[in-house]
């Protein structure tokens, strides 16, 4: 049926149809004249054969929607056209993959700076809807010699890849290019790609890894004069220091970095250090000074129009109060927080808010909805492989749990314990103390033999296991990023 379509096209719309072929997932106009433009079709005449194929069914319209039309062949006719163009010769593939290449470079790249700034939400939805295509980029870029162009794309989704819950996927493939042999000159577009895969694999617990990118990645942007790469990179390096419990390490660089960041009057910049300043003066026991930071880094933030980042900053200052002991003015920020995540679908803000909250609802003597907050918190972080996230939900599970399971609330704790041993992660003081208070009451209640025993079999769960342990009945359940119900959970904080 395809083939008998086919030959009834003039040649103008069957080149363009070969060509149309490259695309992965839906695609629109001005996409489609990037690609499929050339010698015998100009830009200009591409929507008029565009409505021929639509009409003979070739390609489907998607109406025009909210945003710009979009278009997509079905998966039997895109084979078909696949192989047609194919036949034109390796230069003719070649020529329209690398065309749907530069066309999604050039949008990664314009939507880059926008997804710190005011309208950032535009911008990550439209980047989610060419999510396929973006991934087909990547993909033919690992077949060229010429890996310049792949690494300026994934670098510039670093912000996007971290937001919507893709932060592995985004290393795996900024790591994969890395690591080709025409990437290894020690130029600027290296160091950029090893910031931003570190930023991803801090996400996701590689932090050796992250730690060796930013180390090399200092020493090419010192070089070449880069002060902004480099207080960017100090900023990284020494979040990873602090997850690995070496604040003393990490204080000194985020000093240098904040330097220069003030010195480039860069506010975006400036609030990043002083939030994982807050973070470091926090775990060394200056909550109050951390505080500050943050109030500080909150009004940086507020000035570059990142509500993403001052959603994360009223979370953290939401967090500071919880450890305090503030439990009503930490429950209003955490939540105020969890609505903006929600609004704007950041995946690892929700994972980290709802967690947050389900601190403060367990302290205020809420465990079941702090259950529900904690279990949220694992099944979506286990879903985007943020490792670290999936062991501080354990232990919120296992805290919640109370006394209706004393044996299984063990075996979580001990999970939980293996993970952030296997990561190298030191717990944060908060979840510390809690986890040791409540290691004491299982211990009290089960007797110390039968606790230990608990907790070793927990230690040595597979992650199958560890998800049948902490989702039971709910793991079979999929809970969507996007939640279809009112942004707070059922508790209303006021």
């Amino acid at each position: 049926m395809v083939d008998w379509s086919w030959e009834l096209l003039h040649a103008a719309e069957r080149q363009v149809l070969a060509r149309l072929s490259v695309f992965a997932g839906g695609f629109d106009l001005a996409a489609a004249e990037a690609v499929t433009a050339g010698q015998d079709v100009l830009p200009g005449e591409v929507v008029g054969h565009l409505g021929a194929l639509v009409d003979k069914s070739l390609v489907q319209f998607g109406g025009t929607g909210a945003g710009p039309a979009r278009y997509r062949l079905l998966e039997t006719v895109r084979q078909y056209a696949a192989r047609r163009l194919e036949t034109q010769g390796p230069a003719a593939a070649s020529g329209a993959r690398t065309a749907h290449r530069a066309h999604y470079l050039a949008l990664a790249e314009t939507a880059a700076p926008h997804l710190v700034a005011h309208d950032q939400a535009q911008w990550l939805d439209r980047l989610e809807l060419e999510l396929d295509n973006l991934r087909a980029a990547i993909a033919f870029s690992l077949t060229q010699a010429n890996t310049a162009p792949g690494l300026r794309l994934a670098t510039s989704l670093h912000v996007f890849w971290k937001v919507r819950g893709h932060a592995a996927e985004g290393a795996d493939a900024l790591r994969a290019l890395l690591d080709e042999p025409a990437a290894r000159e020690t130029k600027l577009p290296r160091a950029r790609a090893l910031a931003a895969a570190a930023h991803l694999l801090r996400q996701t617990g590689g932090y050796a890894a992250a730690g060796e990118y930013c180390e090399e990645a200092l020493v090419i942007a010192r070089a070449n004069g880069d002060d902004y790469l480099v207080a960017d990179l100090l900023d990284g390096h020494a979040s990873v220091l602090l997850r690995q419990g070496q604040q003393d390490a990490a204080l000194p660089l985020i000093e240098l970095g904040l330097d220069l960041a003030r010195r480039l009057e860069e506010p975006h910049l400036t609030g990043r250090l002083l939030s994982v300043r807050s973070h470091a003066r926090y775990v060394e026991g200056g909550r109050a000074v951390a505080a500050r930071d943050v109030a500080e880094s909150l009004r940086f933030f507020r000035q570059a129009g990142d509500r993403l980042q001052v959603g994360g900053m009223v979370g953290n200052l939401g967090y500071l109060e919880l450890s305090m002991g503030d439990l009503d003015s930490a429950r209003r920020h955490l939540a105020e927080s969890l609505d903006i995540f929600r609004e704007l679908n950041d995946h690892y803000g929700i994972v980290n808010m709802t967690h947050n909250l389900g601190l403060a609802e367990y302290l205020s003597g809420s465990p079941s909805t702090a259950e529900n907050l904690f279990a949220e918190s694992f099944d979506l972080a286990r879903r985007a492989r943020m490792r670290s996230s999936t062991a501080y939900a354990l232990i919120g599970l296992a805290m919640a749990a109370g006394g209706a399971d004393m044996g299984r609330s063990a075996r979580l704790h001990g999970a939980a314990d293996q993970a952030l041993a296997i990561l190298g992660e030191t717990i944060e003081p908060t979840e510390g103390q809690l986890r040791d208070l409540d290691c004491q009451r299982l211990r009290a209640a089960m007797g110390t033999e039968a606790f230990e025993a608990e907790y070793a079999a927990g230690r040595t769960l597979t992650s199958e296991q560890i998800i049948d342990l902490a989702l039971g009945n709910r793991s079979d359940t999929h809970s969507p990023w996007k939640i279809d119900r009112p942004a707070r959970p059922a508790r209303q904080v006021t």
